[in-house]
């Protein structure tokens, strides 16, 4: 990869210090230059099987993942101040719900490939609802030992894990 050169960089810096928000093309880009950190709610609650997570059809704009099963969750944004500011926007745009946070159950750094737009971390994080969650056709809570057939790889080892 060719390095920009400094004047380039300048006007990058300069143009970057005047915005407060970055199209998504723009963000992507930089996503796959530098490793951002996002933030996977990992919600479970005990079923007749035993413990169950709560799992998402992914809908959102990487075709990559479309209409496969994953952990509902997204990218930190750089105005909040917390993971559970995180964690609550995420979880009202996810579920409609929102959550505590709990405790960082793992962390996970994306292979290059695995994502469409570069290596971010993953924090999983263990959230309670503090209201009402109710599943959809679009999400669902499944038994960790009888998970759906496709879900994002990243994912489905983080949850295999937990056994």
């Amino acid at each position: 990869m060719k390095e920009i050169d400094k004047e380039k960089a300048v006007e990058m810096v300069r143009l970057l210090k005047k915005e407060s928000y970055l199209p998504l093309d723009l963000f992507n880009t930089l996503n796959g230059l530098v490793s951002l950190w996002a933030t996977e709610l990992v919600i479970f609650r005990t079923g007749d099987a035993g413990k169950e997570i709560l799992l998402k059809i992914y809908d959102g704009e990487a075709e990559t993942f479309h209409g496969i099963w994953h952990i509902p969750g997204g990218y930190n944004l750089f105005t909040e101040n917390d993971i559970q500011e995180t964690c609550s926007r995420l979880a009202k745009i996810e579920l409609g719900a929102d959550v505590s946070a709990g405790k960082i159950l793992g962390a996970y750094k994306w292979k290059k490939g695995e994502h469409p737009y570069g290596k971010p971390l993953s924090l999983y994080i263990e959230c309670s609802p503090t209201g009402v969650l109710e599943e959809t056709q679009l999400n669902r809570f499944f038994p960790i030992n009888d998970l759906p057939q496709d879900i994002v790889s990243p994912h489905l080892r983080f949850i295999k894990s937990l056994k």
